[in-house]
């Protein structure tokens, strides 16, 4: 049997590449399944990063302030959310490893603009 660059072993004894990852011939359709989750996870955090970059705090708006720190939490918690989602051995063989960039990003852009004040 074959391994795969991840170490999965592969179900079919043949060296074909088309049968080593061994996931179904319809691979692009369980993409689209498994994104959908990731989706779901991400979208809150997106618009949650969206109002927290676009906020306006005063010098003297510490209630504001206070707000968008518990946002960034939330921001990265959905973030870590989707990202121990996409950790998944089903995801790991499965979809891009673009899908690691999203809650990296999201994270960082809410981290950044609660440490750095404008």
């Amino acid at each position: 049997m074959g391994t795969q660059d991840m170490g999965f072993r592969s179900d079919s004894a043949s060296g074909d590449d088309d049968a080593t990852d061994g996931l179904p011939g319809d691979r692009g359709c369980l993409q689209w399944v498994l994104g959908v989750p990731l989706g779901l996870a991400y979208l809150p955090a997106a618009y949650l990063c969206v109002l927290l970059l676009r906020a306006d705090p005063g010098p003297d708006d510490v209630r504001l302030r206070d707000d968008m720190e518990v946002q960034a939490y939330a921001v990265m918690g959905f973030a870590f959310a989707g990202l121990l989602l996409s950790t998944l051995p089903v995801y790991l063989r499965t979809v891009s490893r673009w899908w690691y960039a999203v809650p990296v990003v999201l994270g960082s852009a809410a981290w950044l603009r609660t440490a750095v004040p404008l």
